[in-house]
C-alpha cells in the first residue's frame, strides 16, 4: 500500500485496524482522507488475510465531518472538490460494507456528517459514554440554533416564509 497521510493501517492476527489520524483537525474529512479510506477499503476487500476490520480514531472526536478549513481554501472550486471527495468516500464505504470481513466501528466522541455515515456503515458500532457524548452534541446544537436565531437573517428568513416571499439575506 502507498503511504497513507491521514490514516494508520495495521493488519495483525487477521484484523485490519484502520485509524482516522487527524486528531488536531478533529479527524475531519478532507480529500486526502477520502482517498486514503478508499485505498484501505480496497485492501480490506482484496486481502484474503483480512477476517475482520476495526475502524477507530485518534483524539477526542471520531470524526467532525467535512474539513471546513479545506472547504474554505477551495473557494469557488468547492462544489467540484466536494463531488470528487464524495466519489472517493462513497466508494470507500461501499468497499468496506460489501467486503466479506465484518466491520466494527469503535466510536469515541462525536461522529458528525461524513463521520456519522462512516460509523453507520459498520456492521457493529461500539460507542464509549454514548449518553455523555449525545448530551454534549445536543447542547452544542441547541447553542448553535439559538445563536443563529439571534441574527437579522434568521428574522428575515422567518418573515419571508410566512409572507410567502423570497428572503433577502445579508449575512447578519
Amino acid at each position: 500500500m502507498n503511504d497513507l497521510e491521514t490514516l494508520r493501517f495495521e493488519l495483525a492476527d487477521n484484523v485490519a485496524r484502520i485509524t482516522l489520524n487527524r486528531p488536531d483537525a478533529a479527524n475531519a474529512m478532507n480529500l486526502q482522507m477520502t482517498k486514503d479510506l478508499l485505498e484501505v477499503g480496497i485492501e480490506c476487500d482484496e486481502n484474503p488475510d483480512v477476517r475482520a476490520v476495526l475502524l477507530r480514531s485518534e483524539g477526542r472526536m471520531f470524526c467532525a465531518g467535512g474539513d471546513l478549513a479545506s472547504f474554505a481554501r477551495a473557494g469557488d472550486a468547492l462544489p467540484r472538490g466536494l463531488k470528487e471527495m464524495t466519489v472517493y468516500l462513497h466508494a470507500a464505504i461501499t468497499r468496506l460494507t460489501r467486503g466479506s470481513a465484518p466491520v466494527v466501528a469503535a466510536v469515541q466522541g462525536p461522529a458528525a456528517g461524513a463521520g456519522f455515515s462512516v460509523a453507520c456503515a459498520a456492521d457493529l458500532v461500539v460507542m464509549r459514554s454514548f449518553s455523555e457524548d449525545l448530551e454534549s452534541q445536543m447542547e452544542f446544537e441547541s447553542q448553535a440554533i439559538a445563536d443563529a436565531a439571534r441574527t437579522e437573517d434568521a428574522a428575515e428568513g422567518i418573515a419571508a416564509f410566512f409572507e410567502k416571499r423570497r428572503a433577502n439575506f445579508r449575512g447578519r
